[in-house]
Order: structure tokens, then sequence, then C-alpha cells
């Protein structure tokens, strides 16, 4: 008779839920840094969530990582470790946002925005 054992550590850790919110979704073809983007994750919540409600106020922090890929752009206010930050862009094309939250227990998602470039009457 043959035994097979697991050193099986559990399931994997739930994940959180990340949640990007953008203001403005769009800016006008070579804005050239004019508008200020707000960009946000602090909705994000510690485990899964289908419909978008506020955090928690007893769950522990989330981690929060940005990367914004796209045209030349400024952070303005915030870091890419923030829960919310505000940046520039030159505007030449869209900008793609993304957010990965980790949760306490190192379940992690990401989530992607893009902010859209519109033709603008002079």
């Amino acid at each position: 008779m043959v035994l097979f054992s697991c050193a099986c550590a559990g399931p994997p850790p739930a994940p959180p839920t990340a949640l990007i919110e953008l203001t403005p979704t769009s800016i006008c073809r070579d804005d050239g840094h004019a508008t200020i983007i707000q960009i946000s994750g602090s909705r994000s919540a510690s485990g899964i969530s289908l419909v978008p409600s506020p955090p928690d106020p007893g769950a522990p922090p989330l981690e929060f990582t940005w990367q914004i890929d796209g045209p030349e752009h400024a952070v303005i206010d915030g870091s890419t470790l923030s829960p919310a930050l505000s940046v520039t862009t030159l505007g030449d094309r869209p900008m793609h946002v993304t957010l990965t939250v980790m949760n306490a227990d190192g379940g992690e998602a990401t989530s992607v925005r893009t902010l859209g470039i519109d033709e603008c009457a002079p």
C-alpha cells in the first residue's frame, strides 16, 4: 500500500477588490498638462465585492501600487504607493492606469482603467 502526503499550506488567500476611479474620465487631445486628473483606489476593499461600496473601517489597510502607462505624465500629488494620486499628462494618446492592491492576508487584485482622449474644439 502506498500513501501520499501533502504538505499543502491550505487554500490561497482571499483576494481583495481593486477599484479605480478617474476624474475626469477623458481629456482633450494635446492637453499639455493643463488638466489635473484625480486617480483614486480608496473604494477598493479588503475582500471580494461585486458592488462598489465604502471600505470597512475595521478592515486592515490595503497596500496600493499604481502603474501609469502611456504619454508623458507627471505625479503632482500623492505617490504610486498611496490610495490616491493626482497627475497631469501630455494628452497625445490614451493613458492606462493599473492598480494592484494587496490585503493583510496576502491576497492580491489588479484593475486597469484608461483615460480617454477627446477631440475638443479649439
